[in-house]
């Protein structure tokens, strides 16, 4: 970047044609800067406080989920009937990438996920169009629900709460407080575990229906009928109109029992041949909170969902003062337990990264302060907010939120855009200290002289970050938000480098006010005492009269200024100690506490010498070059290790408990309590939350197991623990090893978007056999590889399944069809929904049963009497037409792109290399020998993984090429242009050096700080490179040129490598899950500052040296 010098200042006019241009006329009007610098705070503000607050980045992908519920239908039922039907449908659906399906007891679930540019509204459109176009489904299906997901419709507050009375206590309570929630006008649903749902059983005594001839089917019909009401229209009055209709007949439980049957010529109440009740559902999962001065105990979790249009933090407030007056109501017999509060989660997070963003600012300033001096420091604080401010506004009108990433982001730039400021400082300074211009000359010169230079470097920048446009997957989205809040921020940056650093540092150094100036700013003084008077007064009672009286002294130091200034003259001039001291303050203000000059004038001496000396040059290459391609070769050597997301030191733990298939409900429940009792002895947890039935996904989404527990461990805050989240799941391994009643599985919480399983492959085909007896040998094969923990296939063995094999001519001797078979069975086993009854606010299902759900003995099934259809009546029993036997039944059957497919996942414990542990699952793939037609392929953190680095490694081509280009065209040269691309290689080399050296993994975050490293690093190898052709320009020699160079622009590649690098330094060690990113970028300007010191001036030389004359 074009900076000055004292042979270029010696030469230097003020050409008075100047005066007519844009810049002269701009910097002429001290209003426009004032208003642009109103403006830019005005619009920041506002956009900051309207912007949405977020945990975490927006992650866009189109994903439509169809569900197909068939009562009583096992698995392979489900598959076939409802799964494949539906599946060829939607495999022609526009812009499709993935489709998925599992097919489980009663259900069937179809996950369609889009490519990243279609909007869900329109997949969901679609997908609802050919779902509609299925016509094979069987009659007792229900309709199929499409429902697109929303990655970001999350809970905004979790919580639990506990009765110290009975559990019907707690249920009542529970649905009355959902129901408070729910009529909040912010909160659009609430979920519940642990709530029972009622249901109406009518239990119809087969033996008293048949002494009145009367059939089930009869009955069933009888209740429908009752439960509907129906309209006739519209009938008119001479003055008034009224609707006409018949109503229900069912409005309590009681109008069931009281309905009439008509036997003959005669009627019977329902009630005297059928048992009916309300009564909870069956098969319902509780949910337990246990601490370790509690055992478990019942509860009800809570999970609140805010409308679309709603901030966070505006719901949270509004929900939690229902909730506690609700509980308030019944004086302490309930309990409330916080499970995860995103508003306060959000709170925390922002107030972590406001300090660090605080600590930076402070040590940049610091940093401006020692080598520069207090008026760069003020500038650069005034300067930076306000380009921040900017960035608010334009991500408010790009609709982004604020976010982790997103300030993160601005925490990046922040050291990089104090460039800006430093040249133009700087060279304001050098030119007005020349004493031939005055501050508004020199401004006009300034901008003439580096417009052209900021822009270039500022576009060099951004061709680092731009390209992480194309980065593709959920973490490809994840990411968008960093290239566009930093491209933004330069941009910005750039502008306000021009167009208010100038003019704030003509008015700096030679500040003249108006009288009228001076009393407004005293106004907006006083106002500003005002303001943080009125906001610190209501926290602290001391400070406004600390204030106050600073206020007082301030006041009569200002009206006795004239003597104060008059006798601290005289003191000055006679006394030769504090006069030295004032004129060190002084130098302070103007150049800083160190003095670079020194330390340049050393290196030009050192460069001198290597330039000097061809045996120095030749050495200098060789060393570095030796040093750049060792570095890569750490890579292969393993000395340099991958991990994508590492794991977080989480205060939050998951373990998953696996039971064997066909347990009954009490027994799993039973089995909750008595892990809850022992995993409550966890150190470090405060409590803990158990819920029977419920599993959590790789990516993190929660689903029902009617086998699985899942327990999550509540631990306490990080900065009050003496062992790590890691170190504690490992305890819990280690305390469960010897468990055999089910499968445990601890999951720890990573950084990053929801990308699946750490490891995982997938077997595809058509015979589940063959699929199993593969997916056995690669659990058996990771089961034994160290470090890997939570083995486990995507569906596992049931109990056997029962199946009736019909007689076909005893069928059609009894006159009986197989339609009316199923439809016993389905009777004997499960009943089936008449229909939905409004009781009051809440509405019940009436469930049809021939037999209590809790008594359903297999060894009856066989004495079902099936009535005869013909006109003498009877019935004959199930086992006279056909027999049962037993089949393979297993709980779910998966599909991936209409092929059966069967997973197998597992997860590593901290400090395992996933790459590599993935790397030897491939190998050992490829020895299955798998049958024709058969395939296997990666999936979760593998796959995603692969499409990360196959993208930032195209972003970093294209960032090359972008960078390359602009070189070319800014320097009219393809040798130097060669000369500042090297830069890129040996500024990787120092990130793999430093991250061998001091463990660090090179995660995606550290590939994505190795990208943005280009656009940085380019910045100064085009400063020196500038200058050296500028004094080429000038008539220098080629040695001169560049040794004068080389010193002279030491100064402004030190302070903004230090600047960048200070930066970083808080968030990068406060935060593991960026820490790759901050580290790469500093240990990049570490061993990059330091060498291309001495490579620029050497290749340069070498180049050019047969063109001296």
């Amino acid at each position: 970047m074009k900076k000055v010098n004292p042979s270029y200042l010696g030469t230097l006019k003020f050409d008075p044609k100047l005066l007519s241009s844009f810049p002269a006329k701009y910097l002429a009007n001290v209003r426009i800067p004032i208003l642009l610098i109103l403006a830019i705070i005005f619009l920041g503000v506002y956009s900051f406080v309207s912007i949405p607050r977020r945990l975490n980045p927006e992650v866009k992908i189109p994903l439509v989920i169809v569900s197909t519920v068939l009562p009583g239908a096992g698995p392979s039922d489900v598959e076939q009937l409802l799964t494949v039907p539906i599946e060829r449908e939607l495999g022609g659906v526009s812009g499709l990438d993935t489709m998925s399906s599992v097919s489980r007891e009663s259900v069937s679930i179809i996950t369609l996920m889009f490519r990243s540019e279609v909007d869900p509204k329109t997949a969901e459109s679609d997908v609802q169009s050919l779902v509609n176009r299925v016509a094979t489904l069987p009659e007792e299906a229900q309709d199929p629900r499409v429902q697109s997901i929303d990655f970001e419709d999350q809970p905004v507050w979790t919580f639990a709460v506990t009765s110290k009375s009975d559990s019907a206590s707690l249920m009542r309570f529970a649905e009355s407080l959902k129901k408070e929630i729910e009529n909040i006008d912010q909160i659009d649903r609430v979920s519940t575990s642990g709530l029972d749902d009622q249901t109406i059983d009518v239990v119809v005594d087969l033996v008293r229906a048949r002494e009145y001839n009367l059939s089930p089917i009869t009955i069933s019909r009888l209740i429908q009928t009752a439960a509907k009401s129906y309209p006739a229209g519209i009938v008119n009055s001479s003055n008034s109109s009224f609707s006409l209709s018949i109503n229900e007949e069912i409005i309590t439980v009681d109008d069931i029992r009281n309905l009439r049957v008509n036997v003959g010529e005669t009627s019977v109440r329902l009630g005297d041949i059928a048992q009916i009740s309300s009564r909870s559902k069956p098969g319902q999962t509780n949910t337990y909170i246990a601490s370790p001065v509690k055992k478990a105990e019942r509860a009800v979790q809570f999970f609140v969902f805010k409308k679309s249009t709603v901030n966070i933090d505006e719901a949270f407030k509004v929900t939690e003062p229902v909730v506690n007056e609700e509980i308030a109501k019944y004086g302490g017999a309930f309990s409330l337990y916080s499970v995860m509060n995103t508003a306060e989660l959000i709170d925390e997070q922002f107030g972590s990264l406001y300090g660090e963003f605080f600590n930076t600012s402070i040590l940049v300033f610091l940093l401006l302060l020692i080598f520069l001096g207090l008026r760069q420091g003020i500038i650069s604080n005034v300067t930076v907010p306000l380009t921040f401010l900017g960035t608010f506004a334009v991500m408010q009108a790009l609709g982004l939120t604020l976010n982790f990433l997103t300030v993160f982001s601005l925490l990046l730039t922040l050291g990089i855009l104090i460039d800006d400021t430093i040249v133009v400082v700087a060279a304001m300074t050098r030119y007005y200290k020349t004493g031939r211009f005055s501050p508004y000359e020199t401004g006009i010169m300034v901008w003439r002289d580096f417009i052209v230079p900021l822009w270039s470097s500022a576009i060099t920048t951004i061709w680092g970050f731009v390209p992480l446009l194309i980065a593709s997957g959920i973490i490809g989205v994840f990411i968008k938000s960093i290239p566009i809040v930093v491209t933004t921020t330069m941009l910005i940056s750039t502008l306000i480098s021009v167009f208010i650093t100038i003019p704030l540092m003509i008015v700096f150094l030679k500040p003249q006010f108006p009288h009228r100036v001076r009393v407004l700013l005293a106004v907006l003084g006083v106002l500003t005492f005002s303001a943080i008077f009125i906001l610190l007064s209501a926290k602290n009672l001391i400070l406004p009269f600390i204030l106050i009286a600073s206020l007082f002294l301030l006041y009569v130091l200002v009206r006795s200024r004239g003597s104060f200034y008059g006798k601290y003259k005289e003191y000055i001039e006679n006394n030769r100690k504090a006069n030295h001291f004032v004129q060190r303050i002084k130098h302070i203000f103007d150049h800083g506490l160190i003095n670079i000059e020194y330390l340049s004038e050393a290196y030009r001496r050192v460069i001198e010498k290597v330039l000097s000396n061809a045996g120095s040059r030749k050495r200098t290459i060789i060393a570095i070059a030796a040093f750049t391609i060792l570095a890569y070769l750490l890579v292969p050597l393993g000395l340099v290790k991958n991990e994508f997301f590492p794991k977080e030191d989480a205060e939050i733990l998951y373990v998953a408990v696996d039971m064997p298939s066909g347990l009954t409900n009490q027994y799993v429940t039973e089995e909750t309590i008595y892990l809850a009792d022992r995993l409550r002895e966890t150190p470090e947890t405060t409590y803990m939350v158990a819920e029977v039935g419920q599993v959590i996904q790789p990516t993190g989404q929660r689903d029902s197991e009617p086998d699985a527990i899942l327990f999550t461990l509540h631990l306490t805050k990080n900065e009050n623990r003496s062992i790590t989240s890691s170190e504690i799941a490992q305890n819990i391994r280690n305390r469960f090893s010897d468990y055999t009643r089910g499968k445990i599985s601890v999951i720890e919480q990573s950084g990053g978007p929801p990308v699946g399983a750490e490891i995982q492959i997938q077997l595809l085909g058509e015979d589940l056999g063959i699929l199993n007896d593969r997916a056995e040998r690669i659990v058996e094969f990771l089961s034994k590889e160290p470090g890997v923990i939570n083995v486990e296939k995507s569906i596992k063995p049931g109990t056997s399944k029962v199946v009736f094999v019909p007689d076909k001519t005893k069928l059609v001797e009894a006159g009986l069809t197989v339609d009316t078979i199923s439809l016993w069975l389905r009777i004997y086993a499960s009943g089936f929904s008449l229909d939905k009854v409004l009781f009051g606010e809440d509405e019940e299902e009436i469930v049809f049963r021939v037999n209590s759900y809790d008594n359903k003995p297999l060894e009856t099934i066989t004495a079902i009497e099936i009535p005869l259809m013909g006109p003498t009546g009877g019935s004959v029993p199930l086992s006279s037409l056909g027999n049962f036997k037993l089949e393979y039944n297993p709980t779910t059957i998966t599909r991936e792109d209409q092929k059966r497919s069967i997973s197998v996942f597992g997860g590593v414990t901290a400090g395992v290399n996933v790459p590599e542990k993935n790397a030897k699952l491939l190998s050992y793939a490829n020895t299955l020998s798998l049958p024709s037609g058969y395939e296997w392929k990666t999936g979760g953190v593998n796959e995603e993984n692969e499409k990360s680095v196959n993208s930032i490694l195209t972003a970093m081509g294209l960032s090359f090429m972008l960078i390359l280009i602009t070189m070319v065209i800014e320097f009219g040269s393809f040798r130097q242009a060669f000369i500042a691309m090297l830069m890129i290689p040996i500024s990787v080399a120092g990130v793999l050096y430093i991250f061998a050296l001091v463990g660090v993994p090179l995660s995606f975050t550290a590939l994505i700080g190795v990208l943005a490293l280009f656009g940085i690093v380019m910045r100064h190898a085009i400063v020196v490179l500038e200058k050296i052709n500028e004094n080429r320009a000038h008539g220098l020699s080629l040695h001169q040129s560049i040794a004068d160079a080389a010193s002279s622009r030491l100064e402004p590649v030190l302070l903004t490598s230090l600047a960048t690098i200070a930066g970083l330094i808080p968030i990068t060690i406060a935060d593991p899950l960026w820490r790759g990113l901050g580290g790469a970028i500093i240990a990049g300007l570490l061993f990059t500052g330091a060498l291309k010191l001495f490579i620029i001036p050497v290749l340069y030389y070498n180049f050019y040296k047969g063109e001296e004359k």
